[in-house]
């Protein structure tokens, strides 16, 4: 038979253990008197431990001002099953819950992980007490909340930070690709003034009929420096004209051949060489 003691209750039954002071919210160390979820714990006090980062350490433990012992129903291989209750009579948080162990059996206390659940226990007739557990499960959830929206926005300001890092690199691919091709062009072209194009700048036939609206090349776009022929007359140009005084000097080469249509005046003080060939028809 088992044996019985005040505090610790029937040491062989599994099914509910004497009451516990406190829960623990949060992983403590399992030695001295101190606070644990708003209770000040004293030398003797029972206190349920469900949050050690080793499970094996979890339990039901008495208050020294030492390190603390494993409470008497609760430290041997036959003191508690799958589904052993505990109650938790005092806390901010947890007062009025009971803890059910679920940990799968066998459970060897000291050797097992052991885990807990825990219940709701109220007197459906105590008002305050149902009042201050719906306002601790709202802190709780609360506080769940929060820390998923503050998840959420610090997930949310590393996408940002992602795309404006995609973003600059973009921007100086751009500007190194502008300036690759920026340097690849020749300057000597590009920046030649009216007087500095030359033969050499033009292929042949590289200006053709097509490549020039018509109206595009006027008269006054020419400069009054450039002794142009007379006007052509007529569908393509079936009639062309010049002009009848001659005002400057001019040599025929030899080996080619010039034509006017006449009659022409050499200006004074103007003369004519002609080394090839000229004809003036109806001079």
């Amino acid at each position: 038979m088992g044996s019985t003691d005040r505090i610790n209750g029937f040491n062989s039954a599994v099914a509910l253990k004497a009451p516990v002071a406190a829960c623990a919210t949060a992983e403590i160390v399992l030695a001295g008197e101190q606070s644990i979820d708003g209770v000040s714990l004293v030398d003797g006090d029972r206190v349920l431990v469900t949050q050690q980062s080793n499970p094996v350490d979890n339990g039901i433990y008495v208050v020294t001002t030492s390190n603390w012992s494993r409470a008497k129903d609760f430290n041997g291989h036959r003191d508690a099953v799958k589904g052993t209750r505990v109650a938790i009579t005092d806390g901010e948080i947890y007062a009025g819950y009971e803890a059910q162990l679920t940990t799968e059996n066998p459970v060897q206390i000291g050797a097992s992980e052991l885990t807990f659940v825990l219940l709701l226990i109220l007197d459906p007739n105590d008002a305050d007490a149902v009042r201050t557990v719906a306002q601790n499960i709202s802190s709780i959830q609360s506080a769940s909340d929060n820390a998923a929206l503050a998840q959420q926005a610090q997930e949310g300001a590393e996408a940002a930070a992602a795309d404006a890092q995609t973003a600059k690199a973009g921007a100086v691919a751009a500007k190194e690709a502008a300036e690759t091709a920026a340097a690849s062009i020749d300057p000597a072209l590009y920046r030649k003034t009216a007087d500095q194009i030359e033969t050499a700048d033009i292929a042949n036939s590289a200006v053709t009929t097509d490549k020039v609206e018509d109206g595009a090349i006027t008269q006054n776009k020419i400069d009054p420096s450039v002794q142009l022929g007379g006007p052509s007359l007529g569908s393509n140009s079936i009639i062309r004209t010049n002009g009848t005084t001659i005002d400057e000097d001019i040599t025929i080469p030899a080996g080619t051949n010039g034509m006017s249509a006449g009659p022409i005046t050499i200006a004074a003080g103007r003369t004519v060489t002609v080394e090839g060939t000229w004809t003036v028809v109806g001079g």
